[in-house]
């Protein structure tokens, strides 16, 4: 990529792009993820396969998202989360449940008003026992 600086050509630094690591795990009947990194149109395609897998087994009624690790995030990924919480709740099923969010994050969130469509918890172990309070 190349950059004008006073009317000059010069070359830019050529970054990788920074990964997101995405681990995934069930519990009972919920799917679990925990990521690390940036989340955005480079990264979320491994977003969206670990959420493809997780949902394989019909009896998936949550997902619960561990954001503790996340420093950013665009509208790819808040559009996966939004299909993935489509999905569920064609099922049958509850919603995506994002947990210890950065503050930069849960302030974007808040901007444009998807922390009233996910389900938002302080820890992954509050969205733990909040889901294991409705599951009763």
């Amino acid at each position: 990529m190349q950059t004008l600086t006073n009317n000059r050509e010069i070359e830019s630094p050529t970054e990788p792009m920074p990964p997101l690591f995405v681990s995934a795990w069930r519990e009972n009947a919920y799917l679990f993820l925990q990521l690390r990194g940036e989340l955005d149109m480079h990264t979320v395609g491994v977003l969206k396969q670990a959420i493809n897998n997780g949902l394989t087994d019909l009896d998936c009624a949550a997902i619960v998202v561990d954001m503790s690790a996340v420093s950013f995030i665009d509208s790819t990924g808040y559009g996966t989360f939004i299909s993935a919480m489509q999905t569920l709740r064609l099922r049958g099923g509850g919603g995506v449940h994002l947990a210890a969010c950065q503050p930069s994050v849960a302030r974007m969130l808040a901007v444009i008003r998807l922390n009233r469509v996910f389900t938002m918890h302080k820890s992954v172990e509050d969205a733990r026992e909040s889901l294991s309070v409705t599951r009763h």
